[in-house]
């Protein structure tokens, strides 16, 4: 098999209960369970990282921008311009970011925390949260370790 084989000219099929349905070309990705993925998916997905402009950590396919805020308009429109730009990437490198499955959190220590305005994905707002599960670690809003 020769190299280029491993990236191009791949197909998948769908099998249920021993029948073959639908086979297809596929046109993007790596192949999944294979040892060199890993490695494929990072150099793709690091693509993300030069233009983003607020401080952004990737690992796997979970994506965190975080920023202090000092001025909540301000910051929003700096996330929002982030999450256009990570939008523009996913649509032309063909990854498919989920609006409904982003949240945004924000921390605080106040008791009545100012509102903010809203972060949108692909011009869907996302879902803000009062606790979220990282990396097996839950973050709450109020820095309480509650949840």
């Amino acid at each position: 098999m020769a190299t280029c084989d491993y990236l191009i000219n791949r197909k998948q099929m769908v099998v249920l209960s021993g029948a073959t349905f639908y086979i297809f070309s596929i046109s993007a990705g790596v192949p999944k369970g294979s040892i060199i993925g890993p490695l494929l998916f990072l150099v793709y997905i690091n693509g993300i990282v030069p233009d983003i402009y607020s401080p952004i950590r990737l690992f796997a396919d979970d994506t965190t921008l975080y920023i202090a805020i000092d001025d909540p308009q301000l910051t929003t429109d700096s996330i929002n311009a982030a999450l256009a730009k990570i939008h523009s990437w996913a649509t032309s490198w063909f990854v498919n970011c989920n609006p409904l499955k982003s949240e945004s959190l924000l921390f605080s220590r106040k008791t009545n925390p100012p509102a903010h305005p809203n972060l949108y994905l692909n011009s869907i707002p996302t879902q803000e949260v009062s606790s979220h599960r990282h990396l097996g670690v839950v973050f709450s809003n109020n820095c309480s370790w509650h949840d």
